[in-house]
């Protein structure tokens, strides 16, 4: 219970002036604005309409994409799209770092058919901080389901607040895909992955943010 109290104290103590500044904002039956939100997205497309308009199956390609482009990179109202071969090696990336998380999940139900460890010590992590990541992850996931339940919004970043259980998952991943390579090579191919990440950060800032925003 202790232990408890140490993570929900410090959140309420975080968030408590957000609600106070809504409460005084939209009012105090609206603490979260979903209220004052319905009414300026009055225009906003909304699912029943699309599916009517379109059918379930070009409802999903568009949910699929769209989420994962910009969840990646899509800029400027999600008008601003990255070339086509950027998004090919993002999902190539994708499917690795979620075969690995599967994999090292696998290796977690069966600890003495383990392989040797790649670049760490040891991933066997605990097992209720895994869990608190899953939930984090699974109550936003959930979010961003419901709310597309009612307006077509495939946007990546409504995700964004599962990215810590999501780049814990991703490290996993990595480390059991890393064990394919020999060891020796390991670090300097996850080096070069990064490296390679943070130069597509500085190349859609200069070759696409920097100049939409210039328009």
């Amino acid at each position: 219970m202790g232990q408890l109290a140490w993570m929900l104290v410090p959140a309420l103590i975080i968030s408590t002036p957000w609600f106070i500044r809504n409460g005084l904002t939209y009012g105090w039956r609206d603490p979260l604005g979903l209220a004052r939100h319905n009414e300026v997205v009055e225009g906003q497309v909304r699912t029943s309409e699309y599916l009517a308009l379109h059918g379930w199956a070009a409802y999903w390609k568009r949910a699929g994409r769209f989420t994962f482009q910009s969840f990646w990179g899509q800029f400027g109202w999600m008008g601003v799209v990255l070339p086509a071969r950027i998004y090919q090696a993002l999902a190539v990336l994708s499917a690795l770092l979620t075969a690995g998380f599967i994999a090292w999940l696998i290796q977690q139900r069966r600890p003495s058919q383990s392989i040797s460890r790649p670049i760490c010590q040891s991933t066997d992590l605990p097992s209720r901080p895994l869990l608190l990541l899953a939930l984090s992850a699974l109550l936003t996931f959930l979010t961003f389901v419901v709310y597309n339940l009612t307006f077509v919004q495939h946007q990546g970043r409504y995700l964004f607040p599962a990215l810590i259980p999501l780049g814990t998952a991703a490290a996993l991943g990595l480390s059991t895909v890393a064990r394919v390579l020999p060891q020796r090579t390991r670090a300097w191919v996850i080096g070069a992955l990064f490296a390679g990440l943070a130069t597509l950060d500085v190349y859609c800032l200069f070759e696409f943010i920097i100049p939409f925003l210039a328009r």
